[in-house]
């Protein structure tokens, strides 16, 4: 955390003057105060930026997330718009309520698992595996990804 801490004071001013809006998605609870006023801060200071957003999952399990989701919507719901809630309506209860779901999860270090991640929003998504750990991923390796995932057809579910 006093890594993660060191860069948000040292990217903050790079992040306002490239226009990224600084993001993060997780179970915030569980860090201590000094971070998350750190987080808010530069969420704050972010917020109105309108380039690339930069997403930061800090403990974030898609377990969790699913959890999390289920007792929002159970607070701020009625017994029966509970039972009425369809599938598209269950993103907004998610930590990532207004994301778009990834197209591609690169999973690099020679794992074939997601590890827990996105769990939801992953139910389309293509995957692409490799060996390389994520230091040594490298432009070349993230070209080699971008191709391989330009080649497949994608139908979202449904039958050829």
């Amino acid at each position: 955390m006093e890594l993660l801490m060191k860069y948000m004071r040292e990217e903050l001013s790079n992040m306002m003057d490239n226009h990224v809006r600084f993001v993060v998605l997780g179970h915030r609870e569980r860090l201590s105060a000094e971070v998350n006023d750190l987080i808010d801060t530069a969420m704050a200071e972010s917020a109105s930026n309108e380039g690339t957003t930069l997403i930061l999952f800090i403990s974030y399990s898609g377990k969790w997330d699913l959890l999390q989701a289920m007792k929002k919507a159970a607070r701020e719901l009625t017994p029966e718009q509970f039972q009425a809630l369809e599938i598209p309506d269950f993103d907004k209860y998610l930590v990532t309520a207004g994301i778009p779901d990834p197209d591609l999860l690169i999973r690099t270090s020679g794992e074939l698992r997601i590890s827990n991640y996105l769990l939801w929003q992953c139910a389309y998504t293509e995957f692409y595996f490799t060996d390389p750990l994520w230091p040594d991923f490298r432009k070349e390796a993230f070209g080699k990804a971008l191709e391989e995932y330009a080649r497949r057809d994608r139908r979202y579910g449904k039958v050829k």
